[in-house]
């Protein structure tokens, strides 16, 4: 039996619709610490593979994700942290808080988003623009009129969700990081309530 050449065989999985995981959004804690601190250990290596020589990256990293560190970081009144969770597994976080944009003057509230990281698993099932949705609201209401992050330039994936979500380019620079210069976009958002 031969089949017509306009025959496309069908998957038995093509009708199938994926449920969306249910998200919750939870403003972390000191409890949270080891959490925040293991996430970013592991997920901004891999957010910055081939970004910045092994030394600086790590010496980031090792500065950073501390425990010691991050728990200060939870318990300061204007950093808010945001943790998604599915059932009660971490999936990603968001960090925020209060911070002049680079070389401009023209907002009077601002606010930086200084670290979004998901779990890879969760990439593209929906967990980054709830957490971003949250956390962007979040700042409006506290009276934010712009929401301001850096993005390493190549990374591609981050700056195409960002636009997603309603950022803009802004400006380029680079970035110091140990003895190296990360090429970093600014990208901002409008934030209204």
């Amino acid at each position: 039996m031969h089949a017509s050449p306009d025959f496309k065989p069908q998957s038995r999985l093509a009708g199938i619709r994926y449920k969306k995981p249910a998200v919750t959004i939870r403003r972390a804690t000191t409890a949270d610490a080891s959490t925040v601190a293991n996430m970013g250990r592991r997920l901004l290596p891999a957010a910055h593979q081939g970004a910045l020589p092994p030394a600086d990256l790590n010496l980031y990293v090792q500065k950073s994700f501390t425990l010691a560190y991050v728990a200060k970081e939870l318990q300061h009144a204007k950093v808010n942290f945001w943790l998604a969770e599915i059932g009660r597994e971490a999936a990603g976080m968001v960090k925020m808080e209060p911070a002049l944009m680079p070389g401009t003057g023209w907002c009077e509230n601002p606010i930086e988003l200084s670290r979004l990281y998901l779990e890879s698993q969760w990439i593209g099932q929906g967990v980054g623009s709830t957490l971003m949705r949250h956390a962007l609201k979040q700042a409006a209401q506290a009276g934010h009129d712009i929401c301001w992050l850096m993005v390493w330039s190549k990374n591609y994936r981050a700056i195409d969700f960002y636009r997603r979500v309603g950022f803009n380019l802004a400006d380029t620079l680079h970035y110091p990081v140990g003895q190296s210069f990360l090429p970093a976009h600014i990208m901002v958002c409008q934030l209204s309530i």
